[in-house]
């Protein structure tokens, strides 16, 4: 699947993001490529564009430490910030 967006703005969805290109037949916009490999039912899929930032997370667990990618909307997150997880 493929997502084009203004270049300033991101896109994002519940799939495998590989990858993303400049539109060569418009400039202004930058294209998405997603893949969702595994079947889903149409109503699990989400896709969001923003003006969005992202960090990545450590989420402690007695026993497994996960890494999680979270997203935010650019204006909310203007420093580094501390993120809890409870």
């Amino acid at each position: 699947m493929q997502v084009h967006v203004p270049k300033e703005l991101v896109a994002l969805m519940s799939s495998l993001r590989k990858g993303s290109e400049h539109d060569k037949n418009n400039p202004s916009k930058i294209i998405y490529h997603f893949e969702q490999p595994v079947p889903i039912a149409s109503y699990l899929i989400a896709i969001v564009v923003g003006n969005l930032v992202s960090r990545f997370v450590f989420v402690y667990n007695v026993s497994v430490i996960f890494r999680c990618l979270v997203c935010f909307l650019h204006t909310v997150i203007a420093k580094d910030h501390e993120i809890t997880v409870l």
